[in-house]
């Protein structure tokens, strides 16, 4: 067991570590935890991995005897924002379930980012196995991730569907859109702009990439009944959608000016 002196010493020690660094403030920084023997500290070792780039960043990690989750989600999470680093994300994650270890809702979401960016269906596939052994199904952060992944990292929109129909929670605009936007992408109109009108029908207020993803729907279904003359299912559902997107756009800029407004008074008043 530490000392209060030195456990005090380790909380100053993080403290200094918070924030935008220097490298020679943080070479500083770095020198005195060594001096102190304060590299074994979780905390300490989770905001230095922070900083520092990969490489350095794994150094600081193999020096931990027994590192909890936090140090584990620091790796995950910076070996998440390259294409060539989500293998090593994946890897890190096995070694922390290997360890007896529980993810929490970061850990997912830093795994979804690696799984968004390499494309990769077998890592996305894995991770959504284990999002559901452990429970995390139910949180919405973690769900959000699971459907983009899915929908815009490996273009799979059966299975983002199927994410998105069993989410709890369909509040978000991100969630919507993005399977909106898979869907117009993919060229398949219809299913993007019924999915658009069930969004106007539940009260989820779109915004501007929502309306991007809808209106580049529109031009492609309305090009494909003037050349084909699809069916008159076709046809309404066409002039059903220009109606709530103009319907949905009115609401949404008629609320942000309303705040303006309102705002402005208050301002004008004190």
């Amino acid at each position: 067991m530490y000392s209060k002196s030195r456990v005090s010493g380790f909380s100053n020690l993080s403290t200094l570590l918070q924030g935008r660094l220097s490298q020679h403030h943080l070479l500083q920084i770095h020198a005195q935890i060594i001096c102190h023997g304060a590299h074994q500290n979780d905390l300490i070792a989770t905001r230095l991995i922070g900083h520092y780039p990969l490489p350095i960043a794994l150094r600081v990690f193999d020096q931990l005897q027994t590192p909890n989750i936090f140090p584990f989600n620091a790796i995950i999470r910076i070996s998440s924002d390259g294409k060539d680093k989500s293998s090593l994300a994946i890897s890190f994650f096995k070694r922390l379930k290997q360890q007896s270890l529980l993810p929490n809702d970061f850990t997912f979401s830093f795994l979804l980012k690696a799984c968004l960016n390499c494309g990769i269906p077998l890592y996305v596939k894995q991770v959504h196995t284990q999002i559901t052994k452990s429970g995390f199904l139910t949180d919405s952060a973690v769900c959000n991730g699971l459907l983009v992944s899915y929908a815009k990292g490996v273009k799979d929109l059966v299975l983002a569907l199927k994410v998105f129909d069993e989410m709890p929670e369909k509040s978000s605009v991100y969630s919507w859109t993005c399977l909106i936007d898979g869907y117009a992408k993919s060229g398949l109109s219809e299913k993007a702009l019924r999915l658009f009108l069930q969004m106007v029908q539940r009260n989820v207020i779109p915004d501007n990439a929502t309306m991007v993803s809808v209106l580049s729907a529109c031009a492609k279904l309305d090009v494909v009944v003037r050349k084909h003359g699809l069916s008159d299912t076709s046809t309404e559902l066409y002039r059903a959608c220009s109606f709530h997107l103009i319907f949905a756009y009115l609401i949404k800029h008629f609320r942000k000016n309303k705040q303006t407004s309102e705002n402005f008074r208050k301002n004008k008043k004190t």
